[in-house]
């Protein structure tokens, strides 16, 4: 894997950690348009919706999230357990970045 790939495969990681923590924080639910702004706030400045899309659905994969389409391109995001125990590092999963515990 080149370095640049290398180190786009971490920002992607971190991006789906964040992705998973503020749905903890927000009591497991969330719609698309309000994680896409909140995922910027906390430092991906460079997104648009359909990264945050493809996220969704990379974590639904995973059984770490629920989705449900509410139309006019909005996503209700919904947390299951397994996604919970990767936020909080209890899990690992490849492809989202383990948190720091401490």
């Amino acid at each position: 894997m080149s370095q640049n790939a290398n180190v786009q495969a971490k920002i992607n990681e971190d991006r789906r950690l964040v992705i998973l923590r503020l749905l903890v924080d927000y009591r497991g639910a969330l719609n698309s348009s309000t994680l896409e702004s909140a995922v910027r706030a906390w430092g991906h400045k460079y997104i648009d919706r359909a990264m945050i899309v493809d996220d969704l659905k990379w974590l639904e994969m995973r059984e770490c999230v629920s989705l449900e389409d509410l139309g006019s391109n909005v996503t209700e995001v919904n947390l299951e357990p397994k996604g919970e125990r990767v936020a909080s590092g209890d899990e690992w999963l490849t492809g989202v970045a383990r948190p720091q515990k401490g």
